[in-house]
């Protein structure tokens, strides 16, 4: 039992251990076959792949060899790699230009810079274009690069670019995007230095600018660097601050001797603000430890002292013979000593040989300096011989200009300035060059305006566009020459110095500002800030200030102020020498400059001027006064002298004496283009009634040979160019003087001897005859610009010039000079002592006496009837002088006009144009000589007339011509209209206050036409002379009496429905009206035709061609 159980026990723990054994064993099956059918179904989704591995796998032993041919092109890459970075860094850093000819034309380059798809074969031309200054050129080949992934030094060439064209906007857009996503502080030193150029060049207003500075000046990582950005800023301070120091910037105790450049930059500023102890012992500082052997050292000592002690010339290093800085420096003085001259010489001899064998580059600097040097004849040297000049290089084209200008090709000439301005608006030679040619090119004298509308002033105007008179002088110009002189002056108040003064002193400084008001009580101080010529023509002004100021104080030319005191005794004159371009003499005087300002200033004002400045209740500079006179706040000056001399030696003599003028001191490559040549008035030396006087100061010996000659007199005991006072009795001896605007004959018209400008060129034309409307000079009191009305400036020069000496001999026959004075009457040892006066014929005596006598005779009986006319009726004084004395003149002088001469050809062709009037009424018809000439032309024909004189009334009434209202014009009102209304040489009669009140009559009284035929000017202007002799006659000083203008715009303006018919100017028709511009003084005549009338052709109902309803001119 026991045996059986345990067997059983045995059995039954065994076979429980098998159970377990296989209840794992089939978990176990039952993964494997779960994993087995995933398997499966995965095998099933890998077959084609399974086929694709065996497809590729064949593939594979096919590009075995290819795979063997990149492992080798890849290890020879890494071989190249260190190569290729080193030629990138190269090209990027190098300043010459890969694969491009130098010599090829800006077309080509242009068309390259389309087909290359290499950024860097494009940057190549931008730099290669800059750096020969087609900036239009270089901005057309950048458009098609992609800016934004330009590399830093590549980035600033293109706005370099952008800012000297046209682009200034988009240039300081990228500017802007680079400042504000790019570290600065990983920038190399030299791009660093650019970025600060460009942030000073940009258009940004100023406190922008030196927000970035301070932002590149942090980011700096040398000293060099945070001193340029530093000096960047003083640039930017001296244009918007007050005051500033020189001397905060320029850490002259930081000086490091060895690379002074940072200090030399000072230098200019330091002398220009008044401190020149401080620039000097810098410069001897380093002039000790250099000697002559660091260039910029020596360019900046003779820059600031050309007599610098211890500089020989002579042993100047050969190296710094060919530079051009030292060309320049010996041409700016050769005239001082021959040191210089010889300097030049060499310099210019050196530079000829270095040409052929330089780049283009250096070519086309050394052809621009000689440019700048007038140095014509050695610039076609060099061109000539040089075939494979480029078009890109743009001193020929320059220079080409000036030979086709001084050829009078003008039309050429134009053409190659232009092509030059198109690519660098900022070049002055190209500028000054359009600005003579376009006039004379057939453009009118603000032709200039509208390039620089166009082009801008490039990079002096950061890339803007517009003629803005804060940049450059064209928009001043144009409006001067033009005549539109308030404009022209007016803008001229963005000068930086002006701008400096008005910051400082506010409401007391007056920059091209009305003078103040209430000023009996108070202190002027006038700054003279021209040329001594340009200052005797303001003191003009100077009695008139003494009446409106309490006291004045003005600067002067030191050689001007004893005849100021003697003329002006009142005014307090402070003698300060001018620092001014051309003035060839070392000058003399050892104030200390004015400091603490600005270059400008420093040059028109001693240290002395400041306290007398910071004392006066006002201050303003001489072409204020010019202003105030243009905008009507102080009255022109009567003809006659305002300047008076210690003695006046005038002396009687048979012939008449003449001073002539034919050039300034100062020539220049332009001015000689504005000046004549002795030779010119030839013409003049054959006139047997005439003795000619050389005036010319600094004349040439050559000049001089000519003049002895041609028997024109000489002045030899009197140095015309320092001795003012010497000159004045000279002046004063003559009875006229002829020539160009210089110190001499400014001068004689201030000593009242009369004076004759030549208007030979558009420059002395325009300028002084208000755009051509008049020939009386505008800027110089006693002066006429003679010229004839018909001149052609287009023409050749010399064909002008001779135009002007015809007029001129025309003009002296008939010349009578002033009668002298008893009291400076002094004979001349036994010539005639009878007047020049005297010359008068016998028959021209005897009319002369019969004129004063007939005068004489109808004053009196004027006087006699004056209690019977009605003067206190009279409106104004205007009508007062018709209704007395000069009214009675007036009729006595028409009673014997031949009127069948005078008025009858006019009103023939007029009634051609009127076949249908049947009535007329002339308003101030005065003794009716128009009327006349209509009763003899149509008597059917209805006559009216108003006039405010009776006994003019009287006499026509006699004459049983016309019915006759005596009334003034100003308030007449007939109950009925007429076919015509007219007036001939009648509004310029009446006051101003009445014109629109006439004007409206006139149009009231008419039913169909209205003439309007009177003296013409472009602006309102008041003939002085006239109102001398009708105050004479009258005794009484009015505001005027004789006002012309554009009548017939201020009809048009008050009707403005009313249609012109016709128009001219004198006596006939013009054919086109539309492009007929009436000068100045002329008579004009304006036909209105009332909107609702109908202007037929005799026995026909169709209407008659009309012209333009539009004004004819103006």
């Amino acid at each position: 039992m026991d045996l059986y159980s345990a067997i059983l026990q045995r059995l039954k723990r065994f076979l429980i251990k098998i159970f377990k054994i296989g209840e794992s064993t089939r978990k176990k099956f039952a993964q494997l076959d779960k994993q087995i059918a995933k398997l499966e179904s995965s095998r099933k989704k890998f077959t084609p792949l399974k086929k694709r591995v065996v497809k590729l796998e064949s593939t594979r032993k096919e590009l075995t060899p290819l795979k063997k041919r990149v492992v080798k092109l890849e290890s020879t890459r890494k071989e190249f790699t260190p190569l290729q970075k080193r030629v990138t860094k190269l090209e990027e850093d190098s300043h010459i230009v890969f694969a491009l000819d130098q010599n090829a034309s800006r077309e080509r380059l242009i068309t390259l810079a389309d087909q290359l798809p290499a950024n860097q074969a494009k940057i190549s031309i931008v730099r290669h274009l800059f750096r020969l200054r087609n900036f239009k050129s270089a901005c057309k080949a950048a458009k098609g690069l992609d800016l934004h992934k330009q590399a830093p030094r590549n980035l600033f060439l293109i706005i370099r670019c952008f800012l000297s064209g046209t682009e200034g906007v988009q240039a300081d857009s990228m500017l802007d995007w680079f400042l504000r996503h790019h570290d600065l502080t990983s920038l190399p030193e030299g791009d660093q230095r650019t970025l600060a150029d460009l942030i000073y060049l940009s258009g940004a207003e100023p406190q922008t600018k030196l927000s970035r500075l301070a932002q590149l000046s942090s980011a700096a990582a040398s000293d060099k660097i945070r001193q340029y950005t530093r000096f960047q800023k003083f640039r930017i301070k001296l244009l918007i601050d007050t005051k500033i120091d020189p001397l905060n910037y320029a850490e002259l105790d930081q000086l490091d001797v060895e690379e002074p450049s940072y200090q030399l930059r000072y230098i200019p500023h330091l002398k220009a603000l008044g401190y020149d102890d401080e620039a000097k012992s810098l410069l001897d500082c380093l002039y000790r430890h250099h000697g002559m052997e660091h260039a910029g050292v020596l360019s900046a000592i003779l820059t600031f002292d050309a007599d610098w002690p211890r500089v020989d010339l002579a042993a100047l290093p050969k190296q710094y013979i060919n530079r051009l800085e030292f060309l320049q420096l010996a041409n700016d003085h050769k005239g001082s000593c021959e040191e210089f001259s010889s300097l030049f010489d060499q310099c210019l001899q050196a530079n000829l040989k270095v040409y052929p064998n330089a780049d283009v580059y250096l070519k086309d600097k050394i052809l621009n300096r000689f440019l700048r040097l007038d140095l014509l004849d050695e610039i076609e040297q060099l061109v000539s011989s040089d075939r494979e000049l480029p078009d890109t290089v743009l001193s020929p084209h320059l220079a080409t200009g000036l030979y086709y200008f001084m050829a009078d090709q003008f039309l050429s000439a134009r053409d190659r300035f232009m092509r030059v301005m198109e690519e660098d608006p900022s070049d002055p030679v190209a500028a000054q060059g359009l600005r003579l040619a376009l006039p004379r090119a057939g453009g009118d004298m603000s032709s200039i305006i509208t390039i620089r509308d166009r082009l801008g002033y490039g990079i002096r105007g950061a890339g803007r566009t517009g003629s803005c008179a804060n940049v450059g002088s064209d928009k001043v110009i144009g409006n001067l020459m033009s005549g539109h002189y308030r404009e022209g002056l007016y803008a001229k108040r963005h000068a930086t110095h002006w701008q400096l003064l008005k910051r400082i002193y506010g409401d007391r400084f007056f920059n091209f500002e009305r003078l103040p008001v209430d000023s009996k009580a108070k202190h002027l101080f006038v700054i003279g800030d021209e040329g001594v010529g340009d200052e005797v023509r303001t003191s003009q002004f100077y009695a008139y200030l003494t009446e409106r100021f309490n006291k004045v104080t003005i600067t002067c030319d030191p050689r001007l102020t004893e005849i100021f005191k003697r003329s002006f005794p009142q005014i307090t004159f402070i003698p300060v020498e001018r620092y001014r371009k051309g003035l060839t003499r070392t000058a003399t005087s050892k104030k200390k400059r004015i400091s603490g300002l600005n270059m400008t200033l420093s040059q028109i004002l001693t240290d002395d001027c400041k306290p007398l400045m910071d004392q006066a209740d006002y201050i303003t500079f001489g072409q204020n006064l010019f202003f105030n006179r243009f905008i009507g706040e102080i009255p022109r000056l009567n003809n006659g002298g305002y300047l008076s001399s210690t003695k006046e030696k005038r002396t009687a003599n048979k012939k008449l004496r003449v001073g002539i003028l034919w050039r300034s001191h100062f020539i220049s490559m332009w001015r000689k283009f504005m000046y004549l040549k002795v030779e010119d008035f030839t013409p003049l030396t054959e006139l047997e009634t005439v003795e000619l006087w050389s005036m010319q100061h600094c004349i040439t010996d050559e000049e001089k040979n000519f003049c002895r000659a041609k028997n024109i007199r000489l002045v030899e005991d009197v140095d015309l160019f320092d001795d003012f006072e010497g000159m004045v009795p000279i002046l004063k001896h003559l009875d006229l003087m002829i020539g160009i605007s210089s110190l001499p004959i400014e001068l004689a018209a201030a000593l009242g001897t009369p004076v004759w400008m030549l208007g030979f060129s558009p420059e002395n034309y325009f300028l002084r005859t208000g755009g051509g409307t008049i020939e009386t000079d505008q800027l110089t009191t006693n002066s006429t610009i003679v010229a004839p009305e018909w001149i052609d400036f287009s023409a050749p020069s010399s064909e002008c010039v001779t135009l002007v000496m015809e007029d001129v001999c025309r003009r002296l026959r008939r010349f009578e000079p002033k009668p002298l004075p008893s009291s400076s009457f002094v004979p001349e040892q036994k010539v005639e002592t009878a007047s020049i006066v005297t010359r008068m014929t016998k028959s021209e005596r005897t009319l002369q006496k019969v004129f004063d006598r007939t005068t004489a005779l109808t004053d009196l009986v004027a006087d006699l009837y004056l209690d019977t006319m009605p003067l206190n009726d009279a409106r104004n004084a205007q009508e007062r002088a018709w209704l007395g004395r000069h009214g009675f003149r007036y009729v006595v002088h028409h009673l014997e006009e031949k009127w069948e001469q005078t008025r009858t050809p006019y009103w023939e062709m007029l009634f051609s144009m009127l076949p249908d009037v049947s009535s007329v009424c002339e308003f101030g018809c005065n003794i009716g000589a128009n009327l006349r000439a209509i009763n003899h032309l149509r008597p059917n024909i209805r006559r009216v007339g108003i006039e405010i004189n009776a006994i003019a009334c009287e006499v026509l009434r006699k004459s049983g011509i016309a019915e006759v209202h005596e009334a003034s014009v100003s308030e007449i009102d007939l109950a009925e209209q007429f076919d015509l209304v007219f007036s001939r040489g009648v509004l310029i009669h009446i006051n101003p206050s009445d014109l629109e009140n006439v004007l409206r009559r006139m149009a009231k009284h008419s039913k169909r036409y209205v003439l309007i035929y009177e003296i013409f000017s472009p602006e309102p202007f008041h003939l002085e002379s006239y109102s001398d002799i009708v105050s004479l006659a009258t005794g009484e000083k009015a505001e005027g009496y004789q006002f012309w203008r554009d009548f017939a715009s201020e009809f048009s303006d008050l009707h403005p429905a009313w249609q012109i018919v016709r128009s001219g100017v004198g006596e006939m028709p013009a054919a086109k009206r539309e492009d007929a511009k009436p000068k100045h003084g002329k008579l004009v005549w304006t036909l209105f035709k009332r909107p609702d009338a109908l202007l037929t052709k005799k026995g026909s109902k169709t209407p008659v061609q009309e012209a333009p309803s539009r004004l004819p001119y103006g």
